[in-house]
């Protein structure tokens, strides 16, 4: 034993000695290019270093940060091509760990670069950077504005079939988490075409996972599976190593809404270990995420509580609200099981902080900052495109003539958007204020948890500590109880839809409570994740309830509970 333990130091030394001198080759290699670059103009040199940097700004983040580090010390101010693919390498690197608000601000002063440089190829790929970023993070509103900023000017100058399948792909799925599934089912299947048609086959699995995950969310399971698998499939051949987590991931969750657990923990236990090869922090965390959920489910705590520990290190790191909001509500479920109330209070207050940020007001007086910014800089470089097109005067007087005409046009277009865009604003603003007053009162209701607590704690502060845990346990379900008093919510529904609870227990008379409570949720057009947010519950845990409401009323994988329920 003890000898197989030196040779493994030996082993190991020798491995970590090669690597060292591998490197250190490399540099000197570079080291030497570089020398012989010492007679060439600044413009020359910075280039060369950006383009070694681009090369390695995804397989080894440390030396690309090298080669930008030796770029930046020659005086790059001067040279805005060189900034540029500084910029966007920056950005990439920051993408590549999980570090989505350097990606951020690496993204925006790329944004700031390319408008100084008129170059529309990099503009768009900027706003598609940016969009990517925020789709990451969340804000899928943001995302959605700057990936149509990317549409528009690849549109405008006619960019390649490849790069707008693209657009449609990352539109697609963006309307797809906003809720809005028929537009986002026109795009993504407008991106499955193109890129059947140009062979792009990593394109072509990115767009059958979001289908996939639209159908899933649908219900329609047998699509979903086959669309994930045939993505699993591609990914696989391309070892393209962070999709493929992603993908995995998606699957088992699948399976767990089906009730097929040992598919749904295979799925996640292969979806961590790609994840673990590929360094990729946000898949990581989100296979584990899964995996915890389905383990506490099953009632499988302290394998729960590997999967919290397996997170924890990597989550702070990662910059998406998401992540959090979810991370931090399944902690405090899986203590206060294991009744560490400390604990489960502690990270439930966590999560509601994540939670309002969310839709925090910051966020949407940024939307409309953006929207704003959006039509006055799409307007501006219509505006630079005309003029860089004339040259002569009766090609000024021409353009002249047309451009009045588009205006024209634009002008009753635009009052059309303007009514659109007022309609929607409207109904974002009540939706804001429906959302306002319902964490109010859940903050209301919070505080009045503390008092009721305190107050039971100094009446029974001279009693055993058991005694007095049976206490707090008592007081705190029975705040609960009252914070989710259904009675009244059945009551002001009924006013709206009279005999609806009568006519749901004619139809199945073997429905539970419960699962009549979700009828009444489907009713008022709720979607699933809102659902999920009041119950305090997973996504997952929602779709299995509707599943199981689907089987009882005999509906098929394929009918719409929502629809079916609409008719009632």
């Amino acid at each position: 034993m003890i000898s197989f333990r030196i040779h493994s130091l030996h082993l190991i030394s020798f491995s970590v000695i090669f690597f060292l001198s591998l490197k250190s080759i490399a540099q000197k290699t570079s080291s030497d290019f570089e020398n012989s670059l010492i007679g060439e103009n600044d413009t020359t040199r910075v280039l060369f270093l950006l383009r070694r940097a681009q090369k390695y700004q995804f397989s080894d983040p440390d030396s690309a940060l090298y080669y930008v580090d030796r770029a930046n010390k020659i005086n790059t101010e001067k040279f805005l091509n060189g900034r540029i693919k500084m910029a966007n390498t920056l950005g990439n690197i920051a993408w590549g760990r999980s570090d989505y608000l350097e990606a951020l601000h690496q993204y925006n002063n790329l944004l700031d670069l390319t408008m100084r440089s008129e170059d529309s190829v990099m503009i768009s790929k900027s706003y598609n950077n940016l969009g990517s970023v925020f789709y990451r993070m969340g804000m899928m509103e943001e995302a959605a504005d700057h990936y149509f900023k990317a549409l528009e000017i690849k549109e405008r100058i006619g960019a390649s079939p490849k790069s707008i399948a693209m657009s449609y792909n990352n539109i697609g799925s963006t309307y797809d988490n906003i809720g809005d599934k028929q537009y986002a089912k026109e795009l993504l299947t407008k991106a499955v075409e193109i890129r059947r048609q140009i062979g792009d086959s990593l394109g072509l699995s990115d767009t059958y996972h979001n289908l996939a995950r639209l159908y899933r969310d649908e219900e329609n399971f047998e699509s979903a599976e086959q669309y994930f698998k045939d993505a699993v499939l591609i990914k696989t051949e391309l070892n393209n190593l962070r999709g493929l987590a992603n993908t995995l991931n998606s699957l088992g969750n699948l399976y767990e809404i089906q009730g097929r657990v040992d598919s749904a923990e295979f799925y996640y236990n292969k979806s961590i270990e790609v994840a673990k090869e590929s360094s990729s922090g946000y898949e990581l965390v989100q296979a584990f995420i899964s995996q915890a959920n389905l383990f506490f489910t099953q009632g499988r705590l302290d394998e729960a509580l590997v999967m919290v520990r397996g997170w924890e290190k990597i989550l702070p790191s990662i910059s998406t609200w998401l992540l959090k909001v979810d991370a931090n509500i399944l902690k405090s479920q899986i203590y206060e099981s294991l009744n560490k109330q400390d604990s489960a209070l502690h990270y439930y207050r966590i999560y509601v902080a994540a939670r309002d940020s969310l839709a925090s007001q910051e966020n949407k007086n940024y939307i409309n900052k953006l929207k704003w910014q959006y039509e006055t800089e799409k307007k501006e470089l219509l505006i630079q495109d005309q003029e860089r097109k004339i040259t002569f005067s009766y090609i000024i007087a021409l353009a002249t003539v047309v451009l009045l005409v588009l205006i024209i046009n634009r002008l009753f277009a635009q009052r059309k958007i303007n009514r659109l865009n007022k309609e929607r604003f409207d109904a974002e603003v009540d939706y804001k204020n429906r959302l306002l007053a319902s964490r109010t009162m859940d903050i209301n209701n919070f505080e009045n948890l503390l008092n009721d607590l305190k107050e039971q704690i100094d009446q029974t502060s001279k009693e055993t500590p058991e005694k007095l845990a049976t206490n707090l346990k008592k007081a705190i379900k029975h705040k609960l109880k009252d914070v989710n008093d259904w009675g009244e919510v059945k009551m002001h529904f009924e006013e709206v839809h009279p005999r609806f609870f009568e006519k749901v227990s004619k139809i199945q008379p073997s429905l539970t409570p419960n699962e009549q409570k979700h009828f009444a949720y489907i009713k008022m057009k709720i979607s699933n994740k809102e659902i999920a947010r009041m119950l305090n519950v997973n996504l997952a845990s929602i779709h299995v309830v509707h599943h199981r409401i689907k089987k009882k009323l005999g509906l098929s994988e394929n009918e719409s509970l929502a629809e079916y329920v609409d008719q009632l």
